[in-house]
């Protein structure tokens, strides 16, 4: 009969295990801001590495700058490469490699943004009109106040 201690450190030797695999390491970081201290002079970027298929290191890539440096306040600059960090790292885990050809990749990317509805028209909408409380209630005329005659 198994006692409570052998059952305990079985289960944390294989949990161990399974957590430390060294066979599956990570083809990429994951992608980061650099945002320069908040030096809006300086211009900021998304940075990532990716793991070298000769060595087996990661290996730093080139830096993504975009359009990034064009805004000038913080927030919007965030905003921005925020974004770029967002579709990086959602290619990234889609299977895209710099080191391969990704034109497959791109190809399913293209064919479904090209079956995604167009926004770059407004939608038109009808907007029912509720009449409020205050509309609903029809108006009481009032007398006109005019110049006070000399007479009262």
């Amino acid at each position: 009969m198994t006692t409570l201690n052998e059952f305990i450190t079985f289960e944390h030797d294989l949990e161990h295990v399974l957590e430390h695999n060294v066979t599956e390491k990570r083809k990429f970081s994951d992608p980061k801001i650099y945002d320069a201290n908040g030096d809006l002079t300086k211009r900021w970027y998304v940075y990532f590495s990716f793991r070298d298929p000769e060595t087996g290191k990661l290996k730093r890539m080139k830096n993504i700058y975009g359009k990034a440096s064009n805004y000038n306040t913080k927030a919007a600059r965030l905003t921005v490469l925020t974004k770029y960090r967002q579709s990086l790292l959602r290619f990234l885990k889609k299977g895209y490699d710099p080191h391969k050809d990704n034109t497959a990749l791109f190809q399913k990317h293209q064919n479904k943004l090209a079956s995604k509805p167009s926004y770059s028209q407004p939608a038109k909408f009808v907007i029912a009109h509720t009449k409020t409380e205050r509309e609903q209630k029809p108006e009481q005329k009032r007398p006109k106040k005019g110049p006070k005659s000399e007479d009262n």
